[in-house]
């Protein structure tokens, strides 16, 4: 069975080398670049579930304190204020994470879309008029 001509598994297009590049190549080159950014949003979910599973522990902690016979004055204090940094510090974390990794990913689709407009503006003019661009279904 012939290929076309515009597919990009024809070996004999030009464009279709382009299109054959690995996605892993790409992928690495950007995880190349932000290595920093990619490092900390894996570590810092992390971080934050290990927040998580520490708020019930410290819960457990104050319900304990609080049912001594007389509580000490300034332990339970010290708890509940590691109590709420614990829930405020899981939620931290993962924000963190989504801001440090909002850059990637803006980064990375604004490349593809460059590419992608780059690639159809390279086309002629017959690949658009075949294909009726911008013309209703």
């Amino acid at each position: 069975m012939a290929q076309h001509p515009h597919i990009a598994g024809n070996p004999d297009d030009p464009a279709a080398a382009g299109a054959r590049q690995p996605f892993a190549a790409e992928l690495w080159g950007v995880t190349r670049h932000y290595r920093g950014r990619i490092a900390a949003s894996v570590l810092l979910p992390i971080v934050a579930k290990i927040a998580t599973v520490a708020v019930p522990l410290v819960l457990k902690r104050i319900i304990h304190a609080f049912s001594q016979p007389l509580p000490p004055v300034q332990l339970p204090l010290y708890l509940l204020a590691g109590y709420a940094l614990l829930r405020f510090a899981s939620t931290l974390f993962n924000e963190w994470r989504d801001l440090l990794f909002a850059r990637v990913t803006l980064s990375t689709v604004s490349n593809d879309a460059q590419k992608t407009f780059a690639h159809l503006h390279a086309q002629r003019p017959r690949f658009h008029a075949r294909r009726q661009e911008g013309a209703y279904a």
